[in-house]
């Protein structure tokens, strides 16, 4: 009977032991969660609106940059202006904005005074030409417009070039893809003096059937009668 018990006690002794020197399993805490990251829109960049401007005597780049709240180069980039001295009075040019609509046309910081002409200059400007007035004719950046009309057309003559005996005098640069008044070399005898120097430099009213030449606007130019100097 004695061993029985003793058996029994040493038996649960050594179950109990086992128990106790088993390992215990380690706690392993969740993840930690990681929330997504907040969503941020993209800013828009970049001019998304384009103010039409007429060039006026004393613009600078620089000057029409801070009145329209943009930058020089934004300007130079858009209208393909090689340096800040490239702007033409009487021009049209784009100026890229940051937002929609445009502010008033500045105001003419000076006005202009065109250059006096030269005697040979003076003595070769046409009198012919009275009816044409300014209030009937149309900015030369228009002509598009009046493909197949006879209409007047007035601007600035900035560059010229006589090529095999025809005379063009061009309203705007690039001249490629600008209005130009053209004076065929059949014509040329209907001109007192030479056409580049009566014109180049002045602001003209033409009158004529717009014609399309390379995609580029054009009258050409065959009588005195049909043209007017204004300044």
């Amino acid at each position: 009977m004695r061993y029985l018990v003793f058996a029994s006690l040493l038996a649960i002794m050594v179950v109990t032991a086992g128990c106790s020197g088993s390992a215990q399993p380690t706690y392993t805490p969740p993840p930690t969660y990681t929330p997504y990251p907040t969503y941020t829109p993209a800013i828009v960049t970049g001019a998304i609106w384009l103010c039409r401007h007429v060039v006026q005597p004393g613009d600078t780049v620089e000057a029409l940059a801070a009145y329209y709240n943009t930058t020089a180069r934004a300007i130079m980039q858009e209208n393909n202006l090689r340096t800040v001295d490239d702007l033409i009075i009487g021009d049209v040019i784009h100026i890229p904005v940051g937002s929609m609509g445009c502010p008033p046309t500045p105001t003419p910081s000076k006005t202009y005074v065109p250059p006096s002409p030269t005697p040979t200059q003076a003595a070769a400007r046409p009198t012919t030409g009275p009816t044409l007035q300014q209030e009937d004719c149309f900015p030369w950046d228009t002509a598009n417009t009046f493909l197949g009309q006879t209409v007047c057309i007035g601007g600035w003559v900035v560059s010229s070039e006589e090529v095999a005996g025809s005379v063009y005098l061009y309203f705007g640069t690039p001249p490629e893809s600008n209005f130009r008044v053209v004076i065929p070399a059949d014509a040329r005898g209907n001109f007192s003096g030479n056409p580049i120097q009566t014109y180049s430099g002045h602001h003209i009213l033409v009158r004529g059937l717009v014609e399309s030449q390379s995609s580029a606007p054009l009258i050409r130019l065959r009588s005195t009668a049909n043209v007017r100097v204004l300044e």
